[in-house]
């Protein structure tokens, strides 16, 4: 999937990639030091020291619910799904609108 590259993004991705295989002491470049570097360049660097307590993952988990519950509302009203008899809807996901993850 790397289409969409730039002649730079490619210079990335092979510069991590050999930084990676040079760390592990390797002497050519692997196919999994390649996909380490596009996962690197794709979310970020791994954040090992993050951490996150409990009590902000339920706070966190609450309000993805809190906001599934109310799309889905809002979706039964705007389009009268409940009313008519038609399907239900049953299952809604949302995914973020933000390409890195970071």
């Amino acid at each position: 999937m790397l289409y969409n590259y730039s002649k730079l993004d490619l210079a990335n991705l092979v510069n991590i990639a050999a930084i990676k295989a040079a760390v592990e002491g390797a002497e050519n470049l692997a196919a999994a030091q390649l996909e380490f570097a596009k996962d690197r360049i794709i979310m970020g660097t791994e954040r090992k020291t993050m951490s996150i307590s409990e009590e902000s993952k339920k706070v966190m988990y609450s309000i993805y619910v809190m906001k599934s519950g109310l799309a889905l509302e809002l979706l039964a009203v705007i389009y009268m799904i409940d009313m008519c008899g038609c399907k239900s809807l049953q299952f809604l996901t949302l995914f973020p609108s933000k390409k890195n993850l970071t």
